[in-house]
């Protein structure tokens, strides 16, 4: 799993980020507690709008360590990135139901 996770982080600081979230995600299935790929994994989901699946990764690493202050910052994060999408949306619809005048 080291191997694997370091392998994600240096496509990661490449900007390659399919590559990096496959890493982290083989990673994840040798160790699945372990909080730096939760939150790795996660940040790169946050980046591509995968918010459910982010959030469902910083939820279980808060769990797995309450102190790593990183997931809770993350989670904030997505947290409103989730009501901006929903508010963009509400407001798209709202506005398609409009008559042009």
């Amino acid at each position: 799993a080291v191997v694997l996770k370091m392998l994600a982080s240096c496509f990661q600081q490449l900007g390659r980020s399919r590559q990096a979230i496959e890493f982290y995600q083989r990673a994840r299935a040798l160790r699945p507690d372990d909080t730096d790929i939760l939150a790795n994994l996660a940040q790169l989901l946050i980046a591509q709008v995968r918010l459910d699946e982010a959030l469902d990764l910083l939820t279980h690493a808060i769990k797995q360590d309450p102190e790593y202050n990183d997931p809770f910052a993350q989670r904030a994060r997505a947290l409103v990135m989730q009501v901006i999408a929903r508010f963009e949306d509400d407001r798209a619809a709202r506005g398609s139901g409009r008559k042009a005048g």
